[in-house]
Formats: structure tokens, C-alpha cells, sequence
């Protein structure tokens, strides 16, 4: 027996052990697979991740493989494939530079002699190499982490298969352009990978990878810009085909022009016919009229620029446009067609700038903006969530070393335990709690504090701070009083005042540095602060500066300027100090996307060294930059991105090769339109506000305005009664202070009283609306605390005023608004009713910025904080009688506002406003003889009549000022009686001085006449709203203009020291200095010439000078002549060398990154987000956003009428045929083939088979159309007037016609002119067959109003300025840029000149020659044709500033305001098309789309409506377990009883449930009340709570009926059987 023990208990022994070798065997092989997996993925550079088999062969356990993809994916490898990129690159540099790449090599012998060739080969193994193992490890293709699946690998194979193409070519003698070109470059945000543990490397690759996702999401952008530039380009072909051609030449006579000529005329002259005929169209040559010249027309001088600047042929014609959209140079193009054609050609080039750069430029910029920021956005959330999720083994160790640090820190060497620290610490706490601070003193903190944090507390003190600001600025005022001619003296005072402020510097840098804790650490990890890097600039400038008490280096303490605006710690919200903090936290990201356009100026620049470097020998019009070394290629680049002068270089680069033109487009593309404009999405990321903030802001935005709309009727009353007392007191000799005020004025103080109570009860109003879903759960009364769009209840005195309650979320920022909940707030949330909340027919309170629906939204709020003080006592001073004569209830003050407030007089009132402005118009210079001036004098007395008459009706109707809603209370009014007085005194001036009306009084009243356009403000609400919007936004972004202009003045201060008396020189170029600069000299023509010492336009030598000159070279125009001139300087009194000084550039490109591409771009984005927070925009939130663009899509939407099938018979058989799913496709070919053929076109190939081929195929194209109405027509049914119901039929049906009735007109006659616009708009037609391009379309025209605003705003301003200019400048000399064709002689001509100022194209060179003076011009008292040099810089930088930094940018902020770019392809909760399928569902229902169904339909359309819009059913739901299935259905019926009841309080009597509303009914439930601005949500609160208990009562009341109605049936039925019976 116990044998048998042992041996049971022996067996269980090796059981026991058995398993436990089994478990640690499973452990050990769990173990291996877990390494496995982790071996088969890496991190390092892009990343991979072996899967699938590779070759077809080689499986993932395969030893070999997994070797082989450690070694090259390891970080190691990524070192190692970064330093062999960045030395392929310097070898292509030098390859470039020296001209080795294109000698041929036949053999290895030579390839050995050139060991620039010889590294480029080996570079190459390497790579294909790498290549080669890369493959092995991951596999060619067949699954999805195959090396075919990166876009970095695809990049790197093509790149190696051009180069090894490249020198196989090169190795046979080829000499070709694909042989010079190396595609090395590319790789180097590959090697940008290996560094993507550092934070700027991480952030240039995450730039790189952005764009790249954005383009899939922004070809439907893409797409309507092409389909615009084929219609543009389609049109220039049409019409100015050959013009450019025509010029003058000299030649004997008209007829020998066609024959030859012997020089071209200079400057170029084009003409317009060269057939000579006067009075024809264009410019006629003077050789026509002038028997003493030999110019005359002819065609036989070919097209400017080499022959590319033509519209002679598609492609020349599409780069012909895109020049003029890029406004570089376009001026040189619109002149001469407008010479060569007519006057209204400039029509073409207007329309297509304002098209091309104002709307779909901006629709592009405003496009990679908003998706670049969502890209960004879900980036930066992904890597919080992996911070969150883990952090890797350093950062733990880190952080366990940081606290361990810690600890010894405060134990501080005392012998002190962290236990007792925190025992000292808490009994403190009590104490200080009780109030008993004497016993604190003696308890020891436990922490002795280090020397270094007591300095950081001084320095860091805002005394400090305020001290070292007051130095900066002396120091700028010093600096700035300085000039090159100052004596001696005065430098030296200069001399010793710098010293001293750069001694205080250095102090501060020192303190600074000692008190800045760990920065060694933060700047060697690549981790700094904006405070660190503001130091080590800091630090770097003083330590520059210091070197002047030397005498050597230069005094940079000016650029210390932005230390005036940099505060740190905190700063109110949306206030221009918080606004300066967040612009400033944005550098960071700023740096990053330097770097990112430094190395696409890199490639760009080794690629144009490739195709460019030597190669332009002996070719004309040599320009002055060149690629034949790395640094003057990045110049010629770098200059091509600031859009100026980058045509010139193209047009000398087709010289060289026609790859030019792709060079420099999609560079410019690149750079100008997305990298650059990126600054603007970074500045709009950092300034965008958190949910949570946008909600309190917009809480306080919807108290103010209700506010305002309840205290604006008596509002004047208030700004009289304001300067009654204030006038009182300032006589007095007191300060306004608000209890004076109220003694003195009862009235504001009963105004302000109430304005108190207004503001409480909206307050509270608000507080329990959003608290409404948290005190359903909870008992009435106590706190609530919004934490992040959160409510948490707290108990009272639980939450401080910087501490969040313990529901909010613990990490990260928390921003907490604390509201109150009592009984009384409980009351009214369960008792409070609509009124008028909102439409019978509107579920949805449209517009929730309306100010109508606010103060409907709060009208039992206002009306019960209004009852105290009803009706109160006006001012003495105020009566309700106009004039003190006409009663307010008097007939005729009654009949007077009817009349005033009526639509006809407002047309009338409108046609006299166009009068006005026609009149000035006709208006001609006061020296210039005016055939239509009686004209102009009759309509000058109609409009001074009928306003004159209109004013007295508004005074008598409302009163002048004295009455509680005067005339001049609204600013409008003010202007529009300011225009009046100048109208009066046009009038009746010279009818009262006589003959001392002289032509100076006309001037001036014909200056102050094209003020009269201000009036079409006064009268279109939507201009008013956008000038209001504007008004307040600018004073909000004076801070960012300030610390611009800051910039400015320091970098003019730094100009002055090192140009200033630099720029002049002497006409005799042999002349070395101003001394030898006397006497005369003999030209290069034989002419003797007196020396001059000229000083140039644009100059450094003193501070207002430099700051011109740099605000013309901020806004790019002409700046390289800047430039240029300071690389040749030499010296103060020296005459300039060509490039004697080429480091001068460097400055200049500084100026223009930080200047120009930085600050006026950082101005522009934040214009933009001033403007979005009032306009309402910003402060949505990303729900708030879809609902606001999927809203106005679905008030744009009409039910759309359902197709019926017609009878058997032809009918059918057309039906069934333009129904058919490859329809669309065939329009789509068709007319794709149709806009080829006619792009095929080329001028003078009228004889040519092609053009027989375009004709044929016209002809063609045309029977297809009409075939295609034919058949539409014919499927039209039951009636063919439906055919014309829909706007894009009718739209094909006058292109089909117009085309077949112009068809085979002689071309240049009457009817091809006519029939152009036909064939040409053919290409819109591809929008309605794409249903994505007609998506976007829709969209864009949502914006098309506020763009009219814009529009309208911008002409306003260019109609004033050019009657200003007209008046001014009409007889200056002409100039280098005022020429026959640029003037100011016109009204036409001066517009002209200002939309082309507008484009920020020649306005300095305008500027410039209006600036003339004598001796260079005449000047007497009959007649001058000098100019007016300070009158000339006023008219453009002011007209520059505005319309360039302000007008303008209001394309793209008006454009973001209305449509949320990115949602467009996203998988959004809701899209447009789910609203478009809504409209084909419906239109089951309505198949007349008559916008309406009855109510016994919708439970149909309800059930056949699908996700989003809907709630599932079924379908899914079957495949779902049965709890989560009754939980849906118990939803969706919820859902189908909310959309019942909303439809019955939206049912239309007699006609049924509208379209709109039910679709507005069913968005705003799906998106929830989150999707709705606050005021939106409010009233949708309101309204569901009536909804509710109307259709409760609704259902009730059927219920009560059916019961009465079936016991009535049964009490029938009953007495019927009981009759039977009897």
C-alpha cells in the first residue's frame, strides 16, 4: 500500500514537473514570437514591415531575409543612407558647377580620370544596392507592405532607373538633355527620414507627406481650374490669335511692309492693321497719318519673347495666361493686344485675374490650407495618443532620473526626508488655512531655494521686463537719428550712446543665460523653447554688436524689436497681446517649413544648374542671374519664388532647352502657391481656438449682440446723453467716472441698470440651457462647471477659480467656466415657452447670427428685465417731434416712412446713384476740353435735386438729431450727408463765386465727386455688413501690424548704416569716385556729355527713405533693382562695380523671409482669423463647420423632378438611351474630343489638312449635340416643357443652336464672332456629367455673394482713386512706365492703371515717374507737366496698403468663411452627397417636385432612406446580436418619433410636409445639437420642447378620438343587432 503511495505521488512528481517545463517551453516559444514580430517591424526611417513572400520565394521565417531586413531597417543603415544622399548631392553640385556631367565617357579608363563621374557611378551602386536588399527584405509587389507600397521606394526606383538610363546614354556619346539631367536630388527627403528623431526633421517630412495626401483630396479643385483654363485659353486663341505679331517697322511705304523691313521700332509699337488703313482697329502707326516717319504695320517681325508669348496656339496661349495669373509681367502682354485689337480686350486680362488669381487662386490657397490644417491637426492628435498609450524604456528612465533629481533637490543636503519636506509643508498649509502666519514663519519649508532661482524670480519680475523694453526702445531712437551725413560730432554722441545700451545688453544677455535653467540641455536635444531661442538670438545679436566698441562688426541691436512685443506668461484671450503670443509660438513650425522650402529651393537649384550652368553663351538679353554656381542658382530660384522676374528667366531659358517651361511652372507652382501660403495655415493652426473656448466666446458674443439688439433703439439717446455729461464734466474740471455719470444723468443710469439685468437673465438663460442634460440627473440647484464642452456638477465651494472639479479630464490644459443653476433657472427651464421662437415652416433657427432670430431666441428673457423700467422719461433735450414741428404720429411723417421704405422708391433712388457716377465718368481734367460737359453740369443738378429732396423727406420722416432715432444716428445716413454737401457745392458754387471759380475750385470739387459710389454702400446691406466686419477687424490686428512695422524699422536701421550714401554714381563709367565726377566726357555715340553724380529712385540715407524702400521691396515689385544696386556698391562717394559687394544679397533675402514672406504673410493669416471671429466662422467648432457648409447646401437644394418612363415608341427608346449608364461617359469622350480637336488650332493654318479635319469634326460634334437635344427632348415626359425645368438643359440647348447656327461662318466675320462664345463654353458641360466637380461647383457659388461684396467693395476704392488721379496726374511727363498706353489722362486709362497697381505689378516705377520734378520736366503757370513727389508716395502706399494687404486677402477670407475645405472628399459624418441622395429619394415621393409629400408618405420615405440621413432598420441590424439589436430599434424608433413630431409642426395645410425643413430636420438630428452655434441651439431647444408636447398632444388627442370613434361604432353596431333581434 504504500509502495503504492510513493509511486502515485513519484507519477505526480514528473506530472508536476512536466507541466512545468511545458509552461516555460510555451512561455519560451510565446517569447521568440513575440521577438519575432518585433523584429519584423521597424520604425527606423519611413518604416516597414516584412510580410507576404518575397520574389515569389523567400517566406518570413527565411533566416536570410530577416537578416538582411534588420540590417536595413535599422537606424545604423538610415545614418548611413542619409550621408550618402547628402554626398550624392554635393557631388551633383560640383558635377554641375564644373561641367564633367556632360563629357562623354566611353570607357572605365576615363571614367577613372574624372572622380567626380566615377563617385556619381559608385553613389548609384550603392543605391541600387540598397535597392536590391530592400526588395529582398519586403518583397517587389503582391501585398501591402511590399517595397512597391512606399511612395519613397517608388521615388527611389524611378530615380535609379533614370540615372542608370542617363549614363548608359551618356556612355554611347549621347549628348541630350536626358543625359545632363541627374534626378539624385529627389532623394533627399528620403534621407530626411534618418532624422526624424529630431523634431525639425520629423516636422519637414510630416510638410512633405501633407501635400502629397492633399493632392488625391483636391483634384476636384484641380479639375476646375483646368476646365477654366481650357475655356480662357480656348477664348485668347479665338480672338487674339496672330495679334502679337503686328509691330512696327521701319520700311519705305505700306506696301513694302508686307514684303521686308529693316529695324523693328523701339520701343516695340504693335499695331493693329497691317494693312495701314487709318482709322482702324488698335494702333495705327505714325507712318500712316506722318509722311515724315517710315513706321508701319506688319506681321512679318514674328512673336515676342523667342516666339513663346503668343496666342497663336493652345500651349502658347495657356502660358501666356499663366503668366498673366501669376501678375508677373502682365502689363507687357494686355498692352499690346489692347494696341493690336481694341480697348475692350483689356475686358480679357481683367476678367481672367480676377477669375484666375482672386478666386480660383484662392479658392487653391484657401483649399491646402484647410487641409493641410485637418492633415495636421490628425497628425498632432495621433502623436498625443501615442504619449498617452506608452512612453519607450529613455523617457522612463528620463523621468526616473528627473524625480530622483528632484528629491535630492529638496532635501537640499540637510539630511531632510521627502517625508518630512511634505510633513513641514502640509502643517504650513493648515496654518495659513487658520490664519495664523506669525507660527508659519517658524516652521522651516524643508527646501533651502538656490541662488538661481531667486535670480530667475528678479529677472523673470515685470519691472525687469519693462526696463530692458524702455532700453530697446531708446536704443531704436538713436539708432534711427543716425545718417551717412551726419559730422563728425554728432556720429561720435551717436558712437557712445550705442556703446552704452550695448553694454546694458550684455548685462541682460548675462543675467538671462544664468538664470535660464537646463537650456544646454533643451538646444543640444533639439528641444528649445521660444524663450531659449529668443535668448540665443538675443545673445548672438549682442555678441555681433559688442564688436563695434572695436571698431569693427555692425551695431544689430535693432533687431531686437521684437523683444517689445514678446510678453511672457499669460495674456487675456482674443486680445492683440495673446495674439502676438500665439503668432510667436508658431515659429517653431514656421523653422520647419524654412527648411522645407530651402530644400526644394536645393533641388530645384541643382537641377536648374543641370539643364542651364554654362550654357547660355552668345545668346541676347543676357540676364543678370544665372545657375553656373550653387549660390547663384539658390539666388536665381530664391528670386523666382517672390514672383519677380521669374518670366525673363524662363524666356532665356527656352533658349537653352523648351524644358524651361515645365522647370519654372511647376517650381512656381510648388513654391508660390503652396509652400509659401503654408505660413498662412500655420499661423491660422496656432490661432485657432479650442472647442471649449470657442463655446465660452461664443456665449459671450450671443450676450453682447442680444444685448445690443434690445438697447438699439434708443442707443443715439445714449451717445447724446454720454456727451452731455461729459461736456458737463470736462467744464467742470472732473474725471468721467461712471458714478458721476449716473448722478448726473438719471437716464444712463436707468440704461445701464438695465443693460445689468438684461445681461443676467440671457446669462442664465444660457446657463441652464446647456446645463439642461446634466440636471435631468440631478437634484435643482448647485454649480456646474464647463470643462472641455463638458458640464460637471460640483459641490459648492469645491471648485477655485484655477482648479478643475474632479469629472473634468485630468491631463493636459483644462479651461473651466463656472456657471450657477437655482431653483428659479430650474423653473424656467421647465416652464419657459417659444413665443415666436421659431418659423411655423423653419425648424431650424436659419442664420443663428441673425440678430432678429437672437432677440426672438430671449424676447421673455429681455422683456421680463425691461418691466421694471417701462417707458422712461426721455432727456429734456429729446422730443419725439422732427424739427420740433412734425408730430411722430402725424400723417405725414407716417406717409413719409412708407414712401421711404418702399421697393420702388428705392430703385428710383438707386438710378439716381448710377447717374452720379456716370457723371463722373463723363468728368474730364479741369485742362482738358469736355464735350459732354453740359451733360454732365444737367445731371450734376438732377442728382443735387432728387437728394437734396430725399434728405429733407428723412429728416421730416426720422428727424435731424434731436429725436430718439434721428437721421445722423446711423453712420450711413452721415455719409450719404456728407456726399450731399458736395453735391451742393458743385452746384451751387459757381453760381456764387462767379468768376472766382476759378479751375482750382473745380479740382477740388471734381477730386471730392468720385466719392459719390460710397452712396451704393448706403443702400446694399451686404457691403454694410463687410465694412462693418472690416472696420472691426482691423484695429484687432494692429498689434501684428506694429510688430511688422518693428521689423521693418530694424532692418531700415541696419540698411542706413551699411548703404546709406551708397546708392549714386556718375553717368561717366570711367569715373571711380564723386571727386573725379566733374567736367565732361565723350559717349559711346560721339557725344560730348556733362558728368553728373545721380542719386538713384530708391535710397538708404535716411530712416523714411530706407523704409519706402522697404515696403517696395516687401511687396515684390522691382526689388532685385534694390538688390542689384547694393551688390554693386562700393562705397560712400565711390562710383558702383559690378558685383563688387555680392554678399549684399544675403541682407535682401533676410529682409524678404522675414519681411515679406514671414510678417505680411503672418498679417494676412491673422486678418483671416479676425476676420472669421466676428464674421461668426472661427468660433465653430469642426461639428459646427459641417453643419454650417452641409446647411447651406441643403437650402441651395430643390426637389428635383422624377424621370417618367414614356410609352412604347420612339419616346421609350430615347429614354432609355439618355438614361443608360454609359451615357455619361459618352458626353464625357465626346466632349473631351471636342475641346482636343479644338485645341489643335493654330493661327495660319487656315489651308492646312488639319484645319479641314477641325472643320469636318465640327460639323460632326454639332450633329451630335443637336442629336443629343433631339433625344432629350423626345425623353421628356409626359410633357417637354419639363425638358426646360432644368437649367442645364436649357444651357446645352443654346449651345447646340448657337453652334449649328454659326456653323461655316467665314472666319474674322460678324457670325463667327458670335459663335465663338458657343463652342468655347462646350467645356463646362463636363461639370454636369461628374457629380463630384458639380458638388464642389454648387459649393463654390455659396461663396459667390460675399465674393460680389469683395468685388464691389474693391471698385468703390478704385473708382475714388482713379477720379483722384485723374484730376492730379493727367499731364505728367511720360516716364519709364507712364507711357501712351499707362496714364492718367482718362478716367478709363486711370482705372486701368490701378487694377494692374492692384496686381502689385509696376506701381514703384509709377510711383516713381509721377515724382518728377524740375529740372527733368516743365513747369509754369499755364501749363506743367511736372509731378508731385510727396502727393505721389501718399496716393500709392496708401492705395498699395489697401488694396493690396486688405481688399485682396478678403478673397481668401471670404472664401474660408463659406466653405470648409477637406470635408469635401472625407469620410464626414455627412457629405453632399448624402443630401443629393436625399433629393433622389424624394423626388420618388414628389415626382412633380412640387416640394412637398403628404404626411401619410413619410414613414415611407423614412423606411427608404439610408444612412446617415436615416437610422438603420434592418439590413445590418439583422447581423447583430439581440441586445445591441432591440437597443437599435428602441433608437430608431425614437429617431422616427422626433422626425414625426418635427414633421407635424412643419406640415403645410392643404399642401403636406415641405422638402427643405424635413431635410434641415433630419441634418440637424443627425449631427446632433453640438453641430449648432449656440444661438441655433438654443432656438432648436426651444423649439423641440413645443415639438414634443405638441405632437404628445397630437398623439393623445388621435388616441382619444380612435376610443371615441370605436365605442360609437360599437354603441351603433349594438343597436343595430339589438333592432335585428327585435
Amino acid at each position: 500500500m504504500v509502495e503504492r503511495a510513493e509511486a502515485r505521488a513519484e507519477r505526480e512528481g514528473r506530472h508536476g514537473r512536466g507541466r512545468l517545463r511545458f509552461r516555460a517551453a510555451a512561455a519560451r516559444v510565446a517569447r521568440e514570437r513575440r521577438e519575432a514580430r518585433k523584429a519584423l517591424r521597424s520604425d527606423a526611417g519611413p518604416g516597414a514591415t516584412m510580410g507576404g513572400t518575397a520574389l515569389g520565394m523567400f517566406r518570413v521565417d527565411n533566416r536570410a531575409r530577416v537578416a538582411v531586413f534588420r540590417i536595413m531597417h535599422s537606424q545604423a543603415m538610415e545614418y548611413v543612407v542619409f550621408v550618402v544622399i547628402l554626398a550624392h548631392f554635393v557631388t551633383l553640385v560640383l558635377l554641375a558647377t564644373s561641367g564633367e556631367s556632360t563629357r562623354a565617357i566611353s570607357s572605365l579608363s576615363e571614367l577613372a580620370k574624372s572622380p567626380l563621374r566615377a563617385i556619381d557611378a559608385a553613389i548609384l551602386c550603392v543605391y541600387s544596392i540598397e535597392a536590391a536588399a530592400r526588395i529582398f527584405s519586403l518583397g517587389f509587389i503582391g501585398h501591402k507592405h511590399a517595397y512597391m507600397s512606399s511612395v519613397y521606394n517608388q521615388v527611389d526606383l524611378a530615380i535609379i532607373a533614370v540615372s542608370w538610363l542617363s549614363m548608359t546614354m551618356q556612355w554611347h556619346g549621347s549628348d541630350s538633355l536626358f543625359t545632363r539631367v541627374r534626378v539624385g536630388q529627389l532623394r533627399f527627403f528620403r534621407g530626411v527620414h534618418a532624422l526624424k528623431r529630431f523634431k525639425l526633421a520629423t516636422s519637414v517630412v510630416f510638410i512633405a507627406e501633407s501635400l502629397q495626401k492633399s493632392i488625391v483630396l483636391l483634384r476636384d479643385v484641380a479639375a476646375i481650374t483646368v476646365i477654366c483654363a481650357v475655356f480662357y485659353a480656348l477664348m485668347g486663341m479665338g480672338i487674339f490669335g496672330g495679334s502679337l505679331r503686328r509691330r512696327c517697322v521701319e520700311t519705305t511705304s505700306a506696301e513694302t511692309a508686307r514684303m521686308f523691313y529693316t529695324a523693328v521700332s523701339d520701343p516695340p509699337l504693335f499695331c493693329g492693321d497691317v494693312g495701314n488703313l487709318p482709322n482702324h482697329k488698335g494702333y495705327v502707326c505714325p507712318g500712316v497719318y506722318d509722311s515724315n516717319s517710315s513706321l508701319f504695320c506688319s506681321d512679318l517681325v514674328g512673336n515676342p519673347q523667342h516666339g513663346y508669348q503668343s496666342f497663336d496656339s493652345f500651349g502658347s496661349t495657356l502660358l501666356v495666361m499663366f503668366q498673366t495669373i501669376t501678375i508677373e509681367a502682365w502689363q507687357d502682354v494686355m498692352y499690346p493686344i489692347v494696341n493690336a485689337e481694341y480697348k475692350a480686350s483689356a475686358a480679357y486680362f481683367v476678367t481672367l485675374i480676377i477669375v484666375g488669381t482672386y478666386f480660383i487662386v484662392s479658392v487653391f490657397v484657401a483649399a491646402v490650407s484647410g487641409v493641410f490644417l485637418r492633415l495636421r491637426r490628425e497628425h498632432q492628435m495621433m502623436l498625443r495618443s501615442k504619449s498617452r498609450n506608452g512612453a519607450s524604456s529613455d523617457d522612463e528612465l528620463e523621468s526616473e532620473l528627473a524625480i530622483r533629481k528632484l528629491i535630492r533637490r529638496l532635501n537640499g543636503g540637510t539630511g531632510e526626508t521627502l517625508a518630512s519636506i511634505a510633513e513641514a509643508a502640509l502643517t504650513r498649509k493648515r496654518m495659513l488655512e487658520e490664519g495664523d502666519n506669525d507660527q508659519t514663519r517658524a516652521i522651516p519649508s524643508g527646501v533651502a531655494r538656490p541662488k538661481r532661482d531667486r535670480l530667475s524670480e528678479r529677472i523673470n519680475h515685470p519691472y525687469f521686463d519693462k526696463m530692458v523694453r524702455i532700453l530697446i526702445a531708446a536704443n531704436i531712437a538713436v539708432m534711427a537719428l543716425y545718417r551717412f551725413d551726419l559730422d563728425d560730432t554728432k556720429k561720435e554722441y551717436l558712437v557712445i550712446a550705442e556703446g552704452f545700451f550695448v553694454s546694458a545688453f550684455m548685462l541682460e544677455v548675462i543675467l538671462r543665460g544664468l538664470a535660464a535653467k537646463d537650456i544646454g540641455r533643451r538646444i543640444v536635444t533639439f528641444k528649445p523653447t521660444n524663450e531659449d531661442l529668443m535668448l540665443v538670438f538675443d545673445t548672438g545679436v549682442v555678441a555681433i554688436s559688442a564688436t563695434v566698441m572695436w571698431g569693427k562688426g555692425m551695431n544689430l541691436t535693432s533687431l531686437r524689436i521684437p523683444r517689445l512685443f514678446k510678453t511672457f506668461g499669460p495674456a487675456k484671450s482674443q486680445t492683440g497681446v495673446d495674439t502676438i503670443n500665439r503668432v510667436f509660438k508658431s515659429l517653431g513650425s514656421l523653422l520647419s517649413l524654412f527648411l522645407f522650402y530651402v530644400a526644394i529651393l536645393a533641388m530645384y537649384a541643382v537641377l536648374g544648374m543641370q539643364l542651364f550652368a554654362n550654357r547660355d553663351a552668345g545668346l541676347e538679353d543676357m540676364p543678370r542671374l544665372h545657375y553656373n554656381t550653387f549660390p547663384q542658382a539658390m539666388l536665381a530660384l530664391f528670386v523666382a519664388s517672390t514672383g519677380e522676374g521669374w518670366t525673363d528667366l524662363m524666356f532665356h531659358g527656352v533658349q537653352i532647352t523648351n524644358a524651361a517651361i515645365p522647370f519654372y511652372i511647376s517650381f512656381f507652382v510648388l513654391v508660390n502657391y503652396i509652400v509659401l501660403n503654408l505660413v498662412i495655415a500655420v499661423v491660422l493652426e496656432n490661432l485657432e481656438l479650442r472647442d471649449v473656448e470657442k463655446t465660452i466666446v461664443q456665449s459671450e458674443e450671443l450676450v453682447k449682440r442680444t444685448v445690443k439688439m434690445a438697447m438699439r433703439d434708443q442707443k443715439f439717446v445714449d451717445f447724446m446723453e454720454r456727451a452731455r455729461v461729459k461736456f458737463k464734466l470736462t467744464l467742470s474740471g472732473r474725471r468721467w467716472t461712471v458714478e458721476r455719470a449716473h448722478r448726473l444723468s438719471p437716464w444712463l443710469e436707468l440704461r445701464s441698470e438695465t443693460e445689468r439685468r438684461i445681461s443676467k437673465a440671457i446669462e442664465r438663460e444660457i446657463a441652464v440651457s446647456l446645463v439642461q442634460k446634466a440636471t435631468s440627473d440631478t437634484k435643482v440647484g448647485g454649480e456646474f462647471v464647463l470643462c472641455e464642452s463638458k458640464f460637471v456638477q460640483v459641490a459648492p465651494n469645491s471648485v477655485g477659480d484655477d482648479m478643475a472639479p474632479a469629472g473634468a479630464d485630468a491631463g493636459g490644459l483644462t479651461v473651466c467656466m463656472k456657471v450657477r443653476v437655482g431653483n428659479d433657472s430650474a423653473h424656467a427651464l421647465g416652464n419657459s415657452t417659444t413665443g415666436k421662437a421659431a418659423s411655423r415652416h423653419n425648424p431650424i433657427a436659419r442664420g443663428g447670427d441673425d440678430d432678429g432670430r437672437v432677440e426672438i431666441i430671449f424676447e421673455d428673457a429681455v422683456s421680463k428685465a425691461t418691466d421694471f423700467a417701462a417707458c422712461p422719461a426721455l432727456p429734456w433735450y429729446i422730443s419725439d417731434d422732427a424739427l420740433c414741428i412734425f408730430p411722430s404720429s402725424g400723417k405725414l411723417r407716417t406717409t413719409l416712412r412708407r414712401v421711404l421704405r418702399s421697393r420702388w422708391y428705392e430703385r428710383i433712388s438707386f438710378s439716381f446713384v448710377v447717374v452720379s457716377v456716370l457723371a463722373v465718368l463723363a468728368t474730364k481734367p479741369v485742362d482738358q476740353i469736355n464735350e459732354l460737359q453740359k451733360h454732365v453740369d444737367t445731371a450734376n443738378y438732377a442728382v443735387c435735386g432728387f437728394f437734396l429732396v430725399d434728405f429733407i423727406m428723412n429728416i421730416i420722416a426720422h428727424g435731424l438729431i434731436l429725436t430718439p432715432a434721428p437721421f445722423v444716428g446711423r453712420v450711413w445716413n452721415v455719409f450719404d450727408m456728407a456726399i450731399l454737401i458736395i453735391d451742393v457745392m458743385i452746384v451751387a458754387c459757381p453760381l456764387i463765386l462767379g468768376d472766382a471759380y476759378t479751375r482750382y475750385w473745380r479740382r477740388a470739387f471734381n477730386m471730392a465727386a468720385p466719392m459719390r459710389p460710397i452712396r451704393i454702400m448706403t443702400r446694399v446691406t451686404s457691403m454694410q455688413r463687410l465694412v462693418k466686419t472690416l472696420v472691426v477687424t482691423l484695429p484687432t490686428i494692429s498689434g501684428i501690424i506694429m510688430l511688422t512695422g518693428g521689423m521693418f524699422l530694424a532692418f531700415a536701421i541696419v540698411a542706413i548704416r551699411e548703404y546709406g550714401g551708397t546708392f549714386y554714381s556718375c553717368n561717366d563709367l570711367m569715373v571711380m569716385t564723386k571727386i573725379e565726377c566733374v567736367g565732361t566726357f565723350v559717349s559711346t555715340g560721339g557725344d560730348i556729355i556733362a558728368r553728373e553724380w545721380n542719386r538713384n529712385l530708391f535710397e538708404f540715407d535716411w530712416i523714411g527713405s530706407a523704409m519706402l524702400t522697404l515696403l517696395e521691396t516687401a511687396s515684390l515689385d522691382g526689388w532685385i533693382e534694390v538688390m542689384f544696386a547694393a551688390m554693386d556698391k562700393t562705397g560712400v562717394g565711390m562710383q558702383p562695380r559690378f558685383e563688387r559687394n555680392w554678399p549684399a544679397a544675403f541682407f535682401f533675402v533676410a529682409f524678404i523671409l522675414i519681411g515679406s514672406f514671414l510678417m505680411i504673410r503672418t498679417i494676412i493669416g491673422v486678418f483671416i482669423h479676425q476676420f472669421g471671429l466676428i464674421s461668426g466662422r472661427k468660433l465653430l467648432t469642426e461639428r459646427q463647420k459641417l453643419w454650417h457648409d452641409m446647411h447651406k447646401v441643403a437650402l441651395s437644394l430643390k426637389p428635383m423632378r422624377m424621370k417618367f418612363l414614356p410609352p412604347r415608341g420612339l419616346r421609350r427608346v430615347c429614354f432609355h438611351i439618355v438614361n443608360h449608364r454609359s451615357y455619361r461617359a459618352f458626353v464625357l469622350i465626346g466632349v473631351g474630343l471636342n475641346a482636343a480637336l479644338m485645341a489643335t488650332e493654330r493661327y495660319g493654318d487656315g489651308d492646312s489638312v488639319l484645319a479641314h479635319v477641325r472643320s469636318i469634326g465640327e460639323i460632326c460634334f454639332v450633329g451630335v449635340y443637336l442629336i443629343e437635344v433631339l433625344l432629350q427632348v423626345s425623353a421628356a415626359y409626359p410633357s417637354v416643357r419639363h425638358y426646360f425645368s432644368n437649367k442645364w438643359n436649357a444651357f446645352e440647348l443654346t449651345l447646340a443652336v448657337g453652334s449649328a447656327v454659326t456653323l461655316q461662318s467665314k472666319a474674322g466675320s460678324l457670325r463667327d464672332q458670335i459663335g465663338r462664345p458657343f463652342r468655347f463654353l462646350r467645356v463646362f458641360r463636363i461639370i454636369r456629367h461628374v457629380q463630384s466637380l458639380q458638388i464642389l461647383a454648387s459649393t463654390l457659388l455659396l461663396a459667390i455673394p460675399s465674393i460680389l461684396s469683395v468685388m464691389g467693395l474693391m471698385l468703390i476704392w478704385m473708382f475714388m482713386y482713379a477720379g483722384i488721379g485723374t484730376q492730379i496726374f493727367p499731364n505728367v511727363k511720360f516716364g519709364e512706365a507712364l507711357n501712351k498706353d499707362a496714364n492718367f489722362q482718362t478716367f478709363t486709362s486711370s482705372f486701368l492703371l490701378l487694377f494692374q497697381v492692384i496686381t502689385g505689378e509696376g506701381w514703384r516705377q509709377y510711383m516713381y515717374d509721377l515724382m518728377v520734378t524740375t529740372p527733368d520736366c516743365t513747369h509754369s503757370e499755364a501749363s506743367s507737366d511736372c509731378g508731385f513727389p510727396d502727393g505721389a508716395v501718399l496716393y500709392f502706399v496708401t492705395y498699395v496698403i489697401a488694396m493690396g494687404y486688405v481688399f485682396t486677402n478678403l478673397f481668401v477670407a471670404s472664401i474660408l468663411d463659406h466653405v470648409t475645405f477637406g470635408v469635401l472628399r472625407e469620410a464626414a459624418i455627412i457629405t453632399p452627397k448624402h443630401l443629393y441622395d436625399f433629393q433622389e429619394v424624394w423626388s420618388k415621393y414628389d415626382p412633380l417636385a412640387t416640394g412637398f409629400i403628404g404626411a401619410h408618405r413619410l414613414g415611407e420615405l423614412l423606411r427608404d432612406l439610408s444612412p446617415p440621413l436615416a437610422v438603420e432598420f434592418r439590413g445590418a441590424l439583422l447581423e447583430k446580436s439581440p441586445v445591441f439589436r432591440e437597443q437599435a430599434e428602441r433608437a430608431a424608433a425614437l429617431w422616427r418619433r422626433r422626425i414625426m413630431y418635427e414633421s407635424i409642426s412643419i406640415h403645410v395645410p392643404g399642401r403636406g410636409i415641405p422638402f427643405t425643413p424635413l431635410l434641415e430636420s433630419l441634418l440637424a438630428t443627425k449631427l446632433g445639437a453640438a453641430a449648432l452655434s449656440l444661438a441655433e441651439r438654443l432656438a432648436r431647444q426651444k423649439r423641440l420642447r413645443d415639438i414634443e408636447a405638441w405632437g404628445a398632444a397630437v398623439v393623445a388627442q388621435s388616441y382619444i378620438r380612435g376610443h371615441i370613434t370605436r365605442r360609437r361604432l360599437r354603441i351603433e353596431r349594438s343597436k343595430r343587432i339589438a333592432a335585428s333581434r327585435a
